[in-house]
């Protein structure tokens, strides 16, 4: 779906907020059409869904851990 598409549901469902989700990167079009109103559509991309998953623990596992000293 495209974003504009994806603001055009939001609108019909009378929603407040939507949040899409890739888990490549979106066009410039998309993050100007989210910037437009930041409080209504959230875009996560790869990179920041990754962030997420890792701060929060879902879907990851520590495989390895190293210690430094100061």
């Amino acid at each position: 779906m495209a974003p504009w598409g994806f603001v055009g549901a939001l609108v019909g469902a009378h929603a407040q907020k939507g949040v899409f989700v890739t888990t490549a990167d979106f066009t410039a079009s998309a993050k100007d059409l989210a910037a437009q109103d930041p409080k209504r559509v959230v875009l996560i991309n790869g990179r920041r869904l990754a962030r997420l998953m890792v701060r929060y623990d879902v879907g990851v596992r520590v495989r390895d851990r190293t210690g430094v000293r100061f």
